[in-house]
């Protein structure tokens, strides 16, 4: 016999009483006495709303975790280019150099190369040689000229194992392999050692790369070059994003002659304004790469060079850069010079500039 409708049917189980389904109302609500005690219906709906927004903030939180690895990704992939394969050697160019290994503070291991400063080929201290010569140009690994770095004011001596060494940092794309024909041409026209390194993830060297780790690099490779030689013949270069690295380097006050930065900008974040004007940028881009903050706190000499046609760094910006600088400073505009091409299209004044600059860091001022 079917109950009547709205009523409960109770059964004895085990001395409890259990509620017909059919009891419960087409609201699906619970009898008053199959609630817990002192609950209304309102306290129910509460607990349901809780529990919504409660999902909605984790949602919210897994979908912005999501998101800012997306923008992450984004900016690593738009700032860094590195090329695993090296392609070429300062040998290709008749250069000797020395395989160098090397690790970071946070256990990342690095590849380099050193090559030594030219032995003396006659050249007295301070001779820069004829500007007549074409330096800028032509073959580098041909015939070596006269015109050798260093001055009275180099407390270990022009030439040879006393000449100047550049540690240099290079830009965002490719490894040290691309930049074989540079070390080629600085060590002709300047006779100066080199110490180039790949950061990490690029070339030889382990792990991924990001603004700090490119900072880590730097460290490593400075102290690997003091162990070699004293900081009185040491330059920090730095091109383009190495220049960034090269300046926060010398902020933090290490010891060499003169810090020498060519292609730089202001900060990452000044660069993507101007290059993705209608993007937000300050959005995706975390990483600072800020030297316009950290040049004023340079104690050394500073020297800045920039392609009047740079198509990457606008012009502007190594100025920028230059003007914020603390003397003694000096400023060359390489005309008609690009981004990659600096040190083809410079000429003989380019190197001339080069040449003073590491003979007498601590010479006059000069404005763009």
């Amino acid at each position: 016999m079917e109950p009547e409708a709205g009523l409960v049917v109770e059964f004895i189980r085990k001395g409890r009483r259990v509620p017909n389904p059919r009891s419960i109302d087409a609201l699906g609500a619970i009898p008053p006495h199959n609630r817990r005690i002192g609950r209304s219906p309102a306290d129910e709906d509460n607990d349901v709303n809780r529990f919504g927004r409660l999902r909605h903030i984790i949602f919210y939180i897994i979908f912005l975790v999501i998101f800012m690895s997306l923008l992450s990704f984004l900016e690593n992939f738009l700032l860094y280019h590195p090329f695993r394969t090296i392609e070429l050697t300062p040998a290709s160019y008749g250069v000797p150099f020395e395989e160098v290994r090397f690790t970071t503070a946070d256990g990342v291991k690095l590849h380099g190369w050193y090559v030594a400063p030219e032995p003396p080929t006659g050249a007295g201290p301070g001779n820069s040689g004829g500007s007549d010569k074409p330096t800028g140009s032509g073959n580098p690994g041909g015939p070596s000229v006269n015109n050798r770095a260093g001055g009275p004011d180099d407390p270990s001596g022009s030439n040879g194992a006393g000449g100047p060494v550049i540690l240099w940092a290079h830009g965002n794309a490719g490894n040290l392999s691309h930049r074989a024909e540079n070390i080629a041409f600085i060590r002709r026209e300047l006779g100066a050692g080199v110490f180039l390194f790949d950061y990490r993830g690029y070339g030889l060297s382990e792990g991924s790369p990001d603004e700090e780790g490119l900072y880590a690099d730097a460290r490593a490779a400075y102290a690997w070059l003091r162990g070699r030689t004293s900081p009185g013949r040491i330059f920090l270069f730095g091109r383009s994003l190495g220049a960034a690295v090269m300046v926060k380097l010398a902020a933090e006050g290490v010891e060499a002659r003169g810090l020498i930065l060519e292609s730089a900008f202001e900060s990452l974040l000044a660069m993507g304004k101007k290059m993705f004007p209608i993007l937000p940028v300050g959005w995706i881009i975390s990483q600072k790469f800020d030297s316009a903050a950290l040049i004023p706190s340079i104690e050394m000499p500073v020297f800045v060079l920039h392609g009047s046609a740079d198509e990457i760094i606008p012009f502007s910006q190594g100025q920028a850069v230059f003007s914020l600088a603390p003397r003694p400073k000096r400023f060359f505009s390489i005309i008609g010079a690009g981004h990659n091409d600096t040190y083809r299209a410079g000429g003989p004044s380019y190197w001339d500039a080069w040449r003073e600059f590491l003979a007498s860091p601590g010479g006059g001022a000069s404005r763009p």
